[in-house]
């Protein structure tokens, strides 16, 4: 396999377990019946941009230098889903897995690290 299609491969996977991961947010905030409007829009434009970045990798667009871009936008909406949720009396405690999932995918050992360290520090900071 050459390396292009092997970064394309890990871009696709990528981008379907943020898919995973937003159903599982959204799916658990629809069964608890804690679905208010920030979440709603949080969650559009979130799909809207993975679908931006699905579309990319289904034309062969290798998306190698947006891949920090990726896992920061990864932290925010992290930082937003946790915030509108109700911080840790809300169900999406768990949203920091979003950006964790990304970074280990695109950075290994030394990228999980830092951006678990920024989870903690970001997602700390609002509890």
């Amino acid at each position: 396999m050459r390396i292009a299609e092997s970064s394309l491969l890990v871009d696709r996977f990528s981008i379907s377990l943020r898919w995973l991961t937003l159903l599982g947010l959204s799916v658990s905030l629809v069964t608890q019946e804690e679905l208010s409007l920030p979440l709603q829009i949080t969650f559009l434009v979130l799909a809207l941009w993975n679908f931006a970045l699905t579309v990319a990798t289904f034309l062969n667009r290798e998306l190698s230098s947006l891949r920090v871009v990726i896992v920061l936008i990864d932290l925010i909406a992290a930082n937003l889903l946790f915030y509108f949720s109700g911080v840790l009396d809300g169900s999406l405690w768990w949203a920091g897995l979003l950006p964790l999932f990304s970074a280990a995918l695109y950075f290994k050992g030394r990228g999980v690290l830092w951006i678990t360290l920024l989870i903690v520090v970001s997602l700390g900071a609002q509890a």
